[in-house]
């Protein structure tokens, strides 16, 4: 079960281009970006299609709880973003490694 951390009353956004993805919190009247994932090297920038999807879960290395997760694919590549927000951390954001999808 996912519980309420540091970021719970946020309202979390990410937004994405071939090259890059902007983490942050977007208000009314004002934003405020949190991380910015960059795309791995080595993918055709002009033919990469991006996806992003927000979900909770654990992963290999987070195995102690649910966190936020943001699934963030490059194509046939997946790299997942971890929000550790139960804990005051200098860098909440953590990218946890990647996956890459096979006959597409």
């Amino acid at each position: 079960m996912h519980e309420q951390g540091i970021y719970y009353d946020f309202s979390m956004m990410a937004l994405g281009s071939n090259d890059r993805v902007l983490i942050g919190e977007a208000k009314a009247s004002s934003y405020q970006i949190f991380q910015t994932v960059y795309a791995p090297n080595g993918l055709p920038k002009d033919k990469t299609t991006i996806g992003l999807s927000w979900g909770h879960g654990m992963t290999s290395t987070h195995k102690d709880r649910s966190h936020s997760l943001l699934a963030i694919s490059w194509g046939p590549l997946i790299q997942i973003v971890v929000l550790i927000d139960h804990e005051d951390r200098d860098k909440p954001f953590v990218i946890d490694g990647f996956y890459i999808l096979r006959n597409l």
